[in-house]
């Protein structure tokens, strides 16, 4: 989210806290992160995908998605300071397959254009196989599609955030969402 403190401690915009509320001090990502925490979803692993207005992780540079291990670290691996987003991540779904859907404000991801929605592989690159989405289970589709369109269309400080599909998702989005 957007806070600094937790439990009258500095903790900047992601926390994992225990059962009890108190602060999990073994997940630690140092500085925090700098800019609205948006999205987020846990891997199985206990690693977390965090997207947002988001800029910097504990000190590195991680334009609007970042992948922090089960302990908080950022994973150096993924989605590397060479990788771009031109604007916010709003939504993150995690697939069977262990890739990633995400949507948001971006219309250039990496410098190629994916209006408001794409499919990254483990690593954080593009998986530009839109064939094989189509191909995987369909409840696996939907409910990362329901995912992705229940975070879009959310309430935002500056009003009601609108996601508008570019032409070839939203067609194949509807197709794969039934």
């Amino acid at each position: 989210g957007g806070f600094t403190n937790v439990n009258s401690g500095t903790q900047n915009r992601l926390v994992r806290l225990n059962l009890n509320g108190t602060r999990d001090t073994t997940f630690n990502i140092g500085t925090g992160i700098v800019g609205d925490v948006r999205a987020l979803v846990v891997a199985p692993d206990g690693s977390v995908y965090a997207g947002g207005a988001n800029t910097f992780a504990a000190g590195f540079f991680r334009p609007h998605l970042v992948h922090l291990t089960s302990a908080g670290a950022v994973d150096v691996n993924f989605n590397s300071s060479s990788l771009t987003i031109d604007n916010d991540v709003l939504a993150i779904a995690l697939q069977g397959d262990a890739k990633l859907l995400v949507g948001g404000q971006f219309t250039t991801f990496n410098g190629t254009s994916r209006n408001r929605i794409a499919r990254l592989n483990a690593d954080g690159s593009l998986a530009d196989n839109r064939e094989e989405l189509a191909k995987a289970d369909p409840a696996v589709r939907k409910a990362a599609c329901d995912k992705v369109q229940a975070a879009i269309v959310a309430d935002d400080a500056a009003g009601t955030v609108t996601m508008t599909l570019a032409q070839p998702w939203g067609p194949f989005l509807a197709t794969i969402a039934q």
